[in-house]
């Protein structure tokens, strides 16, 4: 919501496009919004944990942009928000300050003084001291912490901490690979393991895809039929098989001639 759009290039012959989302769209702003309003009025409620792992670049700030809109509109009570990744807070002190990166309307906040990614309630937790204290705090809180995927990092320890309580919400804010304690998690195993400890999985589990850096299929074939009729040949990578094979048939849908799903050592001459 806050980056500049994407930018055609002109005279392409070859495509190589991402597919992660190749077969389904985002939902709507307003519905994401909604949903989150919902998610914390629960935790408000219940005085419990929403747990958000996110990548430290693109991802965290991403929350804090919706968070801080939901704040500065009175839409959610205030609460406190931790960003607990060190990481994360040096990526948004760099995209605080390179607002070339942005479109019109943060350009514009950020030069009239409103920062969008600060509000009142969030706080950065450098220290591990700082981060620990999170796990015996009380409720409600908001916890955004790395890793994305749940593969490593801070985030695992307050999954270890939060996800056996039902009254907690983990929210997966993106795709998920096969096999990682992210994917677990939105498959709804019933115990993961965390840290070589097994621990039921009680604490509600949402999943909005529509937060993910990554276009939806709309959005992949919009920005492929603006390359125009120049384009020859496009290869569908990164993205689960069938999520490739779906943004396949929608590039060929609209005109491009030979469109590849390449795997490990296939050799393609005269591309």
């Amino acid at each position: 919501p806050f980056l500049r759009n994407p930018v055609s290039v002109p005279d392409v012959d070859v495509l190589i496009t991402e597919s992660t989302y190749g077969d389904r769209n985002h939902p709507s702003r307003e519905n994401i919004m909604g949903r989150i309003k919902d998610y914390i009025g629960f935790i408000s409620q219940h005085k419990s944990k929403l747990i958000i792992p996110a990548f430290s670049v693109g991802r965290t700030q991403q929350i804090l942009y919706v968070l801080n809109e939901l704040v500065e509109h009175q839409v959610i009570p205030p609460i406190p928000v931790y960003v607990d990744s060190p990481l994360s807070q040096k990526a948004t002190e760099i995209h605080r300050n390179h607002i070339e990166c942005f479109n019109e309307k943060t350009q514009a906040l950020l030069r009239s003084g409103d920062d969008p990614f600060r509000f009142p309630g969030l706080r950065f937790t450098a220290s591990v001291d700082d981060s620990k204290k999170l796990n015996d705090a009380k409720g409600p809180m908001i916890i955004i912490s790395a890793s994305g995927m749940c593969e490593g990092g801070r985030i695992q320890h307050h999954l270890a901490n939060a996800i056996s309580d039902p009254l907690n919400i983990i929210l997966i804010a993106g795709f998920q690979a096969e096999n990682t304690l992210g994917r677990q998690i939105v498959d709804g195993k019933p115990v993961v393991r965390i840290f070589g400890e097994e621990h039921e999985l009680r604490a509600t589990v949402f999943t909005i895809n529509g937060l993910s850096a990554h276009a939806d299929s709309t959005g992949l074939t919009q920005f492929a039929s603006s390359l125009g009729s120049s384009v020859k040949q496009a290869f569908c990578v990164h993205g689960e098989p069938a999520y490739c094979e779906a943004h396949k048939k929608s590039l060929e849908g609209i005109g491009i001639p030979q469109v590849n799903i390449p795997v490990t050592g296939q050799l393609f001459e005269n591309v």
